[in-house]
């Protein structure tokens, strides 16, 4: 099966995946969910930003 999403994408989803635990997974994702809900947050892509957090 081919994905439909852009190789820039899946490049993000992987760094994710390879970098980061799974509650620093989460924490990516809702910082990044909630960037998206509106215009004035920036995302952050990067998931280094993230390896270091601790869990919320």
């Amino acid at each position: 099966m081919d994905s439909a999403a852009p190789p820039e994408q899946i490049e993000v989803a992987v760094r994710v995946r390879q970098r980061l635990d799974n509650e620093q997974q989460l924490a990516w994702y809702r910082a990044n969910r909630a960037a998206m809900a509106e215009c004035t947050t920036q995302p952050r892509l990067d998931p280094t930003s993230f390896a270091s957090e601790q869990p919320r």
